[in-house]
C-alpha cells in the first residue's frame, strides 16, 4: 500500500514536492504496531489513501490541472469511428425490428375488427381509435419509465406485452365489478376467476 500510494503521488507533477507531501500523510496518521488487528490496519490504510488524494487534489487545483469530467463529456467522445457505426447499426436494426412489431400488431387489430364484425360483435369507430390510442400511450408510458430507469433495450416491453397486459387489467376489473354489483350466480362465477388469477400470480 505504502509503495503504491507512493508511486501515485510521484506520478502527477513534481516527484520530491508530493513524496514530500505523502511523507507527512505517514505522519500524520499514526501506523498501527504490526500485530494489530487486520481491521486497525485497513483503517490506517484508508484514512491514510483519503488524506493523500485530498492532498494530490490540492497540488492538481494549485497547477491548474483539471481532475473532474468536463460538463459536456459524453462516452461517444472516446468511440473510435468503427464503433460508432456498428452502434448505429444496432440502433437501426432495433427500430427495424419495433416498426415490424408495430405493423404486426396493426394487422392483427385488422383481423380481429373484421372477425368481430363478421359475428356481429360490431365496434363504434370512435371505440377503436380510442382503445388503441389508450394500448400505444401506455406502452410509450411504461417504455419511457424503464428507460428513465436504465433497463436495457432489448429487455423493454413489446407492443404485444402491454396488449396482453391492458386486456388482462380490464378482464380483472370487470371480475371485481360483477363480484361486487353483479347477480348471485355472476359473483359467485367473478370470484372463482379472481381467485384463479391470484393463485396464477402467487405461483409467479
Amino acid at each position: 500500500m505504502k509503495e503504491q500510494l507512493q508511486l501515485a503521488l510521484a506520478s502527477l507533477i513534481n516527484p520530491d514536492e508530493h513524496y514530500i507531501d505523502y511523507l507527512s500523510m505517514v505522519t500524520k496518521h499514526k501506523r498501527p504496531s504490526d500485530d494489530a488487528d487486520d481491521a486497525d490496519i485497513d483503517q490506517y490504510n484508508i484514512e491514510l489513501a483519503k488524506s493523500c488524494v485530498t492532498q494530490a487534489k490540492i497540488n492538481l487545483i494549485a497547477e491548474d490541472i483539471p481532475f473532474r469530467k468536463p460538463t459536456d463529456f459524453t462516452p461517444q467522445m472516446f468511440r473510435s469511428n468503427n464503433i460508432e457505426q456498428r452502434v448505429e447499426r444496432i440502433q437501426e436494426k432495433k427500430s427495424q425490428e419495433l416498426q415490424m412489431q408495430q405493423q404486426i400488431r396493426k394487422r392483427r387489430l385488422e383481423r380481429q375488427q373484421q372477425i368481430a364484425l363478421q359475428h356481429g360483435k360490431r365496434m363504434g369507430k370512435h371505440t377503436q381509435i380510442r382503445m388503441q390510442k389508450e394500448i400505444i400511450e401506455k406502452w410509450k408510458a411504461e417504455r419511457a419509465q424503464l428507460q428513465k430507469n436504465g433497463v436495457d433495450e432489448s429487455k423493454l416491453p413489446s407492443l404485444e406485452d402491454i396488449e396482453a397486459k391492458y386486456a388482462k387489467e380490464k378482464k380483472t376489473n370487470r371480475s371485481q365489478k360483477n363480484a361486487k354489483f353483479g347477480g348471485k350466480h355472476t359473483k359467485a362465477k367473478a370470484k372463482r376467476q379472481l381467485s384463479r388469477d391470484k393463485r396464477r400470480e402467487d405461483r409467479k
